[in-house]
């Protein structure tokens, strides 16, 4: 087959102008009622007539002359794709989709009857010819139908599912519009590209398939391929299935001979189409475009579409019983078991019971291998998702309040209350899934807190794959590092289930409708009988290509993973070889934090639900109260500074002068003299990742969270160092630095530090103290002093001789730390602006030489006068 020639981003265009244009024509009708469903229906009958005629597949075997002439001059599609008016064009169109719905077909024009996407109804009986050929006009942008593939038809289609239908049946207007909220991150569908579909194969199908081969014997190779089961449970329009079927088939036929033939390989094919393939969709369109896009792939003139339905099924791949509940149950008993936990119907839940629906499959013991790409999709209703379609001012009220108010509002009104109980009814539905994924037992790992459906699709995975099988999906990467998902992982981690997990930044974009900073892991998981010594990982990829890079990829072993993340499992997310390699050592040196220290953490103040405590500069000055410094006063009585993250830097509580709000010392029901925080808006692309800051006794908001220790200047000084923000950048995967990611971050014991105050407390008092309102840290360190006078080049110095030797207490050679200073670009690329040099990096590296030869014992200061001892501002 040639390659497609065009970009898949053409077709859906030209189907969504399709569309369109045949709706405004059936609106022109007298009396017509639009039903979206039948016109997108109708717009892919098109498209699937223009490939079968292309390809010389339409007509059934033994067609004769005649037939094909008379379909030819009469019905063909070609004479719409010419553009050319002629009488009776929707009428003779019709004919042929009736033809195909029938079971008998129509023998004199040489149709068989195919079913599947043609046994809908037509969208309306009349139709102008001038609107079809406008519509066909759309489609037809694409010229190379013959090479027209599997994955063009479902990026076609799914990215419609960010588009919602908008009738105006007063103004007879019909249009497909984005509403804000409505995209395809809502309906949980993305089209995935050929790259990754290819990728995800090498990890997962490619190996079971040379495992098949090796076990077989030589004569029975073919047989034993055509055996293996491959099953996409969200399989859409069928791009998994498509792309696995022909890798199956190039095997079979290359069993059966050397050098096999396209004619060998197309026979195999039908043959792989025909056994071997299974798929579920909720949405019964993908469903019928999955069975087009393999009877197409299959090439097999006269075979029904409908002779794929045993193994292309709709239904809900999450809800339905199993064996272990109902080992012999009916459907009948199935759905009521499901019922009762769903509180709804199967109709409305479209429950799915797969050892019902597939029994030949659990005979054998499951799936050889399961692929795909599931929703990324909360279980909640996602109110915006709702009234997309239905009432765009809820779907784009500002705030969550407006919304709720809006939604409340409709009940009130007669003309509204249906869209209300609507409403109503989809929460119950959503309510209804939430509560079978979390109570029938089916999900034990993922079936709570938000539940989103990718982790529950990877656990069910699990259990449908044989014991010698493989799992392959395409999920976030939280997958792997979130706290929400992390008994699931630390699962797999113990079981040895894990083969690779090969992380994916969206800054290509390789996902047109997700964000570039999102986050996707290609996964892949053995069977319960297989036990994986190590996995492969790779991170910040952008191109499944640079999966060919062995600098990118490393393995870790089930007690690496345990070593780096103890309290979690979770994994962490290493640029490559080298950092995986030197942050395990430091992981050998080192214990983690929260193992070591008495450490816990505060969320003082919760920056939403804690609003009507806070108050603005303005308001207080209006009020009569007077600033001094940060805090205010009136009477007696304070209003203390309320910290965001946003407002500090390393050692500099000062950054942003004063805050955004204030709030009552008497909210603050703290007697700490000084307060630990550090920023959880934590992105390893940042200038710095972690930064944790001394803070004077005030408000602090959730940005910010507090920590409690009882040494807290000494793990200030830790945690300020670049060592240490170089392993949380191995640890933190999205923009939150949770508190389970820091307590397991490799921290020198307290004793440790402790034998090293009197090199480190000197330094942080003077790099910290630099204003009247941190004097409870002063006193704290036995200083009763003026605040120190802000010297930037001595600072740098200081600092540079603390990051100096927390490197040396981190285990890093001088190569090391080389390296780990230039996995800071942003601070390089600032200080060459600014100096010439990376300035940074060379007052480390320097300071890091006179430890290694003096020690750090203080007994050689750097700076005049020494640490702790600089210049003071007046008293």
């Amino acid at each position: 087959m040639p390659p497609p020639s065009r970009r898949p981003e053409q077709l859906a265009e030209g189907v969504r102008k399709a569309v369109v244009a045949l709706a405004a024509g059936f609106l022109r009708q007298p009396g017509h009622r639009l039903d979206p469903v039948a016109l997108l229906r109708l717009v892919y009958q098109l498209l699937f007539l223009f490939v079968a005629e292309d390809r010389d597949v339409l007509h059934a075997p033994g067609t004769g002359r005649r037939a094909r002439e008379r379909y030819a001059r009469h019905y063909s599609t070609a004479r719409l794709r010419r553009g050319t008016a002629q009488a009776g064009l929707y009428r003779s169109l019709t004919a042929v989709l009736t033809a195909l719905g029938d079971p008998g077909g129509r023998p004199e024009l040489g149709l068989p009857g195919l079913g599947g996407i043609f046994d809908g109804a037509l969208p309306g009986p009349a139709l102008d010819d001038e609107d079809l050929l406008t519509a066909v006009g759309h489609l037809t942008a694409v010229r190379d139908f013959r090479g027209l593939g599997a994955d063009e038809l479902g990026s076609a289609y799914e990215s419609l599912l960010g588009l919602v239908p908008r009738l105006d049946a007063a103004g007879r207007t019909f249009e497909l519009v984005a509403i804000a909220g409505n995209n395809r991150k809502i309906s949980g569908s993305y089209y995935t590209p050929s790259s990754l579909v290819e990728a995800l194969l090498d990890a997962t199908l490619e190996p079971l398939l040379d495992e098949v081969v090796k076990r077989a014997a030589p004569e029975r190779a073919d047989a034993a391929l055509l055996a293996v089961t491959v099953c996409d449970p969200a399989c859409g329009s069928g791009h998994f299935l498509v792309a696995a079927a022909r890798r199956i088939a190039r095997r079979v036929a290359a069993a059966r001979g050397p050098d096999p033939s396209p004619e060998a390989v197309g026979a195999a094919l039908r043959e792989v189409v025909g056994r071997c393939l299974y798929g579920v969709d909720l949405d019964p369109m993908a469903v019928e475009l999955a069975k087009i896009a393999l009877w197409l792939e299959a090439a097999e003139p006269g075979r029904p579409l409908s002779s794929l339905d045993g193994h292309l099924r709709h239904g809900n791949a999450l809800v339905g019983a199993t064996p272990d509940v109902l080992p012999h149950g009916t459907r009948d008993e199935a759905d009521a078991w499901c019922a009762a936990l769903t509180g709804g119907t199967r109709d409305e839940h479209a429950f799915f019971h797969w050892h019902l629906e597939f029994p030949e499959v659990f005979a054998a013991g499951g799936f050889s291998c399961l692929v795909g790409n599931p929703p990324w999709e909360r279980i909640k209703l996602q109110e915006q998702e709702f009234f997309a379609q239905r009432d765009a001012a809820i779907a784009t009220a500002g705030t969550a309040t407006a919304r709720k108010r809006l939604i409340a509002a409709l009940r009130e009104d007669p003309a509204r209350r249906e869209l209300h109980a609507e409403y109503e009814a989809a929460k119950r539905k959503a309510e209804g899934v939430s509560r079978f994924l979390r109570d029938s037992g089916r999900n034990p790992l993922t079936g709570r807190g938000d539940i989103n459906t990718y982790a529950v699709f990877a656990e069910t995975g699990r259990t449908l794959v044989a014991d010698d099988g493989r799992l392959g999906l395409i999920v976030p990467t939280g997958i792997a590092t979130d706290a929400t998902t992390r008994f699931f992982f630390q699962d797999l981690v113990r079981r040895g289930a894990l083969v690779a997990l090969h992380d994916f930044e969206n800054s290509a974009p390789l996902f047109a409708g997700v964000h570039r900073s999102f986050k996707f892991a290609l996964l892949s998981l053995a069977g319960r009988a297989s036990r994986e010594a190590a996995a492969d990982f790779a991170f910040f990829l952008r191109d499944p290509a640079e999966l060919a890079d062995p600098a990118r990829r490393f393995t870790l072993t089930p007690g690496e993973i345990q070593l780096l993340n103890p309290r979690t499992g979770t994994s962490p997310v290493f640029r490559g070889r080298h950092d995986a390699e030197l942050t395990l050592r430091i992981y050998r040196r080192l214990p983690v934090l929260a193992e070591a220290w008495t450490v816990s953490f505060l969320r003082m103040f919760d920056m939403t639900n804690d609003s009507r405590l806070f108050h603005r500069r303005e308001e207080l000055e209006a009020a009569g109260w007077t600033l001094d410094g940060t805090v205010f006063h009136r009477d007696g009585e304070r209003m203390l500074p309320l910290y965001e993250g946003k407002m500090v830097r390393h050692y500099d509580h000062r950054w942003v002068a004063l805050p955004r709000y204030w709030i009552a010392s008497s909210a603050v029901r703290r007697r700490d003299p000084w307060l630990l925080g550090y920023r959880n808006v934590c992105r390893s692309t940042d200038e710095r990742s972690l930064i944790a800051s001394a803070l004077p006794l005030a408000g602090v908001g959730n940005s910010m969270p507090v920590i409690l220790t009882d040494r807290p200047a000494l793990l200030l000084a830790a945690l300020s160092s670049f060592v240490c923000d170089y392993i949380v950048r191995q640890k933190a995967a999205g923009a939150n630095l949770n508190f389970f990611i820091l307590e397991q971050i490799p921290v020198p014991t307290p004793e440790t530090l402790s034998r090293h105050g009197d090199f480190i407390l000197p330094r942080v008092l003077e790099l910290c103290y630099t204003a009247a309102d941190l004097a409870g840290l002063a006193t704290d360190l036995g200083d009763t002093g003026a605040p120190f006078v802000r010297d930037d080049a001595r600072r740098e110095l200081l600092r540079a001789e603390l990051d100096a030797l927390f490197l040396h207490l981190y285990g890093a050679s001088r190569d090391d730390a080389a390296y780990i200073m230039e996995t800071f670009p942003i601070v390089r690329r600032k200080d060459i602006a600014a100096h010439g040099t990376y300035r940074t990096k060379q007052l480390i590296l320097d300071a890091y030489d006179r430890i290694a030869a003096q020690g750090s014992d203080g007994r050689t200061p750097t700076v005049t006068p020494p640490p702790g001892h600089g210049p003071r501002l007046p008293s």
